[in-house]
C-alpha cells in the first residue's frame, strides 16, 4: 500500500478544516440573523470583549498593524521574501494572497452582514471598509500567506500563524469585523493557498496523480 506524501495528507486535513470553518461560520451567521441567542449571541459577546478599549497607544499599534492583511501588506511581504532570496515563495505568496482577497470579495454578497460599528457594537478606529462584514478579507489574505510560508519550516509556520491570528483579532478590535467573520476569513485564505498549490502541482507535473 502506497503512503501519501506527508504534505498531501496535511493539505487534505487543512482543506477539510478550512471548509468546516467557512461553512460553520456561514451557518452561524445565517441562522443567527436577528437572534440574540446561541452562537450568534456568543459572537456578539466575544466581539465586545475583543473590542474593549485598551488605551490610545494600543489603538495606534493595532490600527497600524491590521493592514498586514491588506493588499499593501501582501505586496510588502512578497517583496521582503524576494529580497531575502526566496523569489519563488514570494510569487506563491503574492498569487495565493490575491486569490484569497478576490475570493473573500466574491462571497461577501452571500451574507449582507453589517459590520460591528454599523450595528452599535463598537467604535471604528480605522478608515471605513467597503462591502459586507462577512468574511474578513484581511484575515483571508493573512491566512493565505501563513499557509504558504508554512513550507519554510517551523519558524515559517509559527510566524505565519501568529501573524494571521493577530490580523484576525485586530480586525475585530478596530471595529471592522465580528469573530465569526475572522473564522471564515481564516478558512477562505487557507483554501485559496491550497488551490494555488494544486494548480502549481498540475502545471509543474501534469502527469502526477491528483488525490
Amino acid at each position: 500500500m502506497t503512503r501519501r506524501p506527508r504534505r498531501a495528507t496535511g493539505s487534505h486535513r487543512l482543506a477539510a478544516a478550512a471548509v468546516l470553518a467557512v461553512g460553520g461560520s456561514w451557518l452561524t451567521v445565517r441562522r443567527g440573523a436577528g437572534s440574540d441567542r446561541g452562537l450568534s449571541r456568543f459572537d456578539d459577546i466575544l466581539g465586545l470583549q475583543w473590542r474593549r478599549p485598551r488605551g490610545t497607544a494600543v489603538d495606534r499599534v493595532v490600527a497600524a498593524t491590521t493592514d498586514i492583511g491588506s493588499v499593501y501588506g501582501l505586496a510588502g511581504t512578497a517583496a521582503l521574501l524576494a529580497v531575502t532570496g526566496r523569489p519563488r515563495q514570494a510569487g506563491d505568496v503574492l498569487a495565493a494572497g490575491a486569490i484569497a482577497w478576490s475570493a473573500a470579495q466574491a462571497v461577501k454578497p452571500l451574507l449582507d452582514r453589517d459590520r460591528p460599528y454599523e450595528g452599535g457594537l463598537g467604535e471604528l478606529i480605522v478608515h471605513p471598509p467597503a462591502g459586507s462584514s462577512w468574511p474578513s478579507g484581511h484575515t483571508a489574505v493573512a491566512s493565505a500567506i501563513a499557509t504558504i510560508v508554512a513550507d519554510s519550516g517551523p519558524a515559517g509556520s509559527w510566524s505565519g500563524l501568529v501573524s494571521a491570528l493577530w490580523v484576525g483579532w485586530s480586525r475585530t478590535y478596530v471595529g471592522a469585523h465580528h469573530p465569526s467573520d475572522i473564522v471564515a476569513g481564516l478558512g477562505v485564505g487557507a483554501l485559496s493557498a491550497i488551490a494555488w498549490r494544486r494548480l502549481l502541482d498540475r502545471f509543474r507535473d501534469p502527469d502526477r496523480p491528483q488525490g
